[in-house]
C-alpha cells in the first residue's frame, strides 16, 4: 500500500509469520494489479506473510515497511470514509465502513496446506504453519 500524508507500521512476529499492520489516515493508494484502488479516511491493513530471514525487524516504521521475499499470504483491511476498489475481485464504491480479506491461491500444481490463525486485535498471537502434507500440521 501506498499512502500519502501521516502513514506508519508496526511489525511483528508471531509464530511462523511476519505480521505488518499499516495505518494511513488521509489518502492510501494501492497500486497491485490484484488490489487497485484508492481510499480517503483512514485504512489499517493487517498483512500477513511466511517469516523468513529477510523479514523485517520488529518495532515502529515510517511510511514504507515493505515485506520483501515471499509474497504476503493474507490481507485484512479495514477502511473508514470513502474507497474505490479497481481489481478484477472486486470493482466498485464505498461509503462509510468495511473490512474485506484477500487470501493468497495456492499456485496451479502445487499441494500444500496453510493453516493461518488470525489475530487482528493481537497480531503476536497469529499462527502460520505450511506442510506439504495434512499429517505434518497436526
Amino acid at each position: 500500500m501506498d499512502g500519502a500524508g501521516v502513514a506508519w507500521s508496526e511489525v511483528v512476529h508471531a509464530a511462523g509469520a511476519v505480521v505488518v499492520v499499516t495505518h494511513v489516515p488521509g489518502v492510501a493508494l494501492r497500486s497491485s494489479a490484484e488490489d487497485a484502488g484508492l481510499s480517503i479516511g483512514y485504512t489499517r491493513t493487517l498483512t500477513i506473510a511466511p517469516l523468513g530471514a529477510d523479514a523485517p525487524a520488529p518495532g515502529r516504521y515510517g511510511p514504507g515497511a515493505v515485506l520483501s521475499g515471499a509474497p504476503p499470504l493474507a490481507q485484512l483491511r479495514r477502511i473508514i470514509g470513502f474507497d474505490l476498489a479497481l481489481n478484477p475481485g472486486r470493482v466498485g464504491v464505498m461509503l462509510g465502513f468495511s473490512e474485506d480479506a484477500l487470501l493468497a491461491r495456492v499456485p496451479a500444481g502445487a499441494s500444500m496446506v496453510r493453516r493461518l490463525v488470525l489475530v487482528p486485535g493481537q497480531p503476536a498471537e497469529s499462527r502460520l504453519t505450511i506442510c506439504r502434507e495434512v499429517e505434518e500440521c497436526n
